[in-house]
């Protein structure tokens, strides 16, 4: 008879036991764990254990530097340094240059030689809406002043430079 266990339990479990093949699945967990087999035969026991390191992939955080608009590019990045990066625009390097909106993705190795894939919505902004109103007259006379009121569409991400007497 042949026993397969995995110690602590915690750590996974025996799905598939026999001679030749035994699957091991493992849980959401992090640590040394043992695999053992137990060999019985004619009432004699043998039994021997490996230990192996169980690691969690570090999950790559994807970032975006820049403002994506029509015409201008962003760069998207991850956080973390990893052994391999492999992006969906083809890079292998830990930055992407995007040019249009859309969805981004990159899976990664890190240094435990686990695999992970995030993905990343990239949405591009539209440029500025400006309005120019003078009130109720549409000509400026200089012996009667009239406000101009000058209004911009506020976004966290436009700057705006006023030019006055061009």
């Amino acid at each position: 008879t042949i026993t397969w266990s995995v110690v602590p339990a915690i750590a996974g479990s025996v799905l598939i036991q026999n001679d030749e093949n035994t699957q091991i699945q493992w849980n959401n967990w992090s640590g040394n764990a043992q695999i053992i087999v137990e060999v019985e035969l004619c009432g004699n026991i043998s039994s021997e254990s490996i230990t192996v390191p169980v690691n969690q992939p570090m999950v790559p955080v994807i970032t975006q530097t820049g403002v994506l608009c029509t015409g201008s590019n962003a760069t998207l990045s991850t956080t973390l340094p990893f052994s391999s990066y492999d992006w969906s625009t083809s890079d292998t390097g830990p930055t992407t240059l995007i040019s249009s909106q859309g969805n981004y993705s990159v899976t990664t190795i890190d240094s435990n030689g686990c695999e992970a894939t995030s993905s990343f919505d990239a949405n591009e902004f539209p440029g500025p809406t400006a309005l120019i109103s003078t009130g109720n007259s549409t000509t400026i006379c200089l012996s009667n002043p009239h406000t101009v009121t000058l209004i911009a569409q506020f976004n966290a991400n436009y700057s705006y430079h006023w030019y006055c007497g061009g």
